[in-house]
């Protein structure tokens, strides 16, 4: 998906430069090849997806070749890719914390990279109040504001301790990724971070 896109950008890149008579910088011309950070279950892959063509990728996890995939784009948006003999249908949506997936009806999610000084809505909803004014200080896994969903109040927990400023006023809807409050951390050192994928990937 993201290879694909990537493609259509630079490639489009490359017509623009074309058409107004000027000669495309050499980093455009890499249509082929693209590196990009997948996390899950915080764990961060390194991968390289080379086009065979417009439809058939290659893709290298640590600079070992893990597999080949055929991609064909759905009407409705959605993606059948053929792997290993199969074929999976691949249906999948950008939001502003990260990438959802769901491969055959099966939701997966890959999180962007946590950013400790930025608390976020997990969800859509409506912010009903905090519980750590402006300027005070939360605790990481103690609740900081309540929200409700679908009519039932939930609080959300903090992920970083430090002193907070709020973002968005109570009574506001939120949105997935809807920066709540910013977050002074206490202590940057403490702050949990995804770690890099070492092993073979199989």
């Amino acid at each position: 998906m993201r290879a694909t896109s990537r493609h259509q950008e630079l490639e489009q890149r490359v017509i623009d430069a074309l058409t107004r008579g000027v000669p495309p910088e050499a980093w455009m011309t890499n249509l082929s090849e693209h590196a990009f950070e997948l996390i899950y279950e915080d764990v961060k892959y390194n991968l390289k997806v080379t086009m065979g063509s417009h439809t058939l990728f290659y893709i290298e996890v640590n600079d070992q070749t893990v597999c080949e995939a055929e991609v064909l784009v759905l009407q409705d948006g959605g993606l059948k890719v053929l792997l290993g003999g199969k074929a999976h249908t691949v249906n999948y949506e950008k939001t502003k914390v990260g990438l959802k997936i769901h491969v055959d009806g099966h939701p997966c999610f890959f999180p962007d990279d946590f950013d400790p000084t930025k608390m976020c809505a997990p969800g859509t909803g409506k912010l009903l109040r905090y519980l750590v004014p402006d300027g005070g200080r939360a605790v990481e896994g103690v609740a900081y504001c309540e929200i409700e969903v679908m009519k039932t109040v939930m609080p959300l927990m903090a992920t970083s301790t430090g002193v907070v400023a709020h973002k968005v006023q109570p009574g506001s809807a939120l949105e997935t990724g809807d920066e709540l409050c910013a977050v002074a951390v206490e202590d940057p050192s403490a702050v949990k971070v995804s770690q890099p994928f070492s092993g073979e990937f199989t």
